[in-house]
């Protein structure tokens, strides 16, 4: 049996969607609990991990968020 068929693109959008969200919210949650976690106790070492963490998670968010606009859009237009 066939696993991806083109009538269930939109399904398969959708919860493409759902799950990106969900993981952009745990990127944020991750983000603010290094956050804390630093301010606790910094080191210059932890400073720097931090940051190079932080754009890493930036960046990926920035880029998920993206994606997630552009399949919204796909979404949108397959629906009419």
């Amino acid at each position: 049996r066939q696993l991806y068929r083109p009538e269930h693109t939109a399904w398969l959008r959708l919860a493409w969607l759902r799950f990106a969200g969900w993981v952009l919210i745990s990127l944020e949650f991750a983000l603010g609990a290094d956050l804390v976690r630093t301010a606790i106790a910094p080191t210059w070492d932890d400073i720097g991990k931090l940051g190079a963490i932080a754009a890493i998670r930036i960046a990926l968010g920035f880029f998920l968020g993206r994606d997630m606009g552009e399949a919204r859009h796909m979404v949108a237009e397959e629906r009419g």
